[in-house]
């Protein structure tokens, strides 16, 4: 669950070839599994929700991206 109009950190990390997926919210690691591997995927950042009737605002800042020798420390809120 999220928190409307309060700021989240969130960290992907996702490696596309082993299908390793980790997700931290607000510094919990919440999510981390393999998955497969990901053949023609991409990172997208963005609001999917289609057919709604009230209006959204999402705002994101210090978006960073890792390559593949990135660690969590590097890319992690704050740093």
């Amino acid at each position: 669950a999220y928190t409307a109009n309060q700021w989240h950190d969130v960290v992907y990390h996702v490696n596309w070839s082993t299908g390793l997926v980790q997700v931290w919210w607000d510094g919990v690691k919440i999510f981390d599994k393999n998955v497969g591997s990901f053949t023609g995927q991409y990172f997208k950042l963005g609001m999917n929700r289609w057919l709604v009737d009230e209006d959204w605002v999402i705002y994101y800042d210090s978006l960073r991206i890792g390559n593949e020798n990135a660690t969590y420390q590097d890319v992690a809120p704050g740093n």
